[in-house]
């Protein structure tokens, strides 16, 4: 009597659902897309500006458009394809400073959220100096100063 086939179950596509790319965070999506070096400035200088169906729609400030080739909007759609599935395209357009209306206004890059955290670390870090007892009595006793280029987050 023969063997019964055995047969391997195969992977079923992963398919985004229109509410999660409808809810998609294009910065938490970018951190967690692995991708390295130029492709990564890539994804990380492109804002989401809308979502259609399954493609999402980046656009490129004209002054990053050198980071922009075939090649790497290819290697960006794949990455993403392979958090939110297969079927997920990615359209990248560049456009000029200041192009974002009010009523199409244009979402801040993953790169700009992260140069934003950053100065605001650096101004709790400026405020935290700033109103340090230890500091203060220095400055009362010595007519010291700090040299403000000098202050960073402890996390840096």
């Amino acid at each position: 009597m023969p063997s019964p086939a055995v047969v391997s179950p195969v992977a079923a596509p992963i398919v985004a659902s229109a509410a999660t790319l409808s809810n998609l965070n294009w910065s938490t999506l970018v951190e967690t897309l692995g991708l390295t070096a130029t492709n990564q400035q890539l994804a990380m200088n492109c804002s989401l500006r809308r979502v259609e169906g399954a493609t999402l729609h980046l656009t490129l400030d004209e002054g990053q458009g050198f980071l922009l080739s075939k090649e790497r909007e290819r290697r960006l759609e794949q990455a993403v394809q392979a958090h939110l599935g297969e079927g997920v395209r990615v359209s990248i357009t560049t456009i000029s400073s200041g192009t974002a209306t009010a009523t199409t206004p244009s979402a801040p890059t993953p790169a700009q959220l992260r140069e934003r955290r950053q100065q605001e670390r650096e101004a709790a870090a400026r405020v935290s100096i700033e109103r340090d007892p230890q500091v203060r009595a220095f400055r009362e006793t010595f007519n010291a100063e700090v040299d403000p280029k000098s202050i960073c987050p402890l996390d840096v």
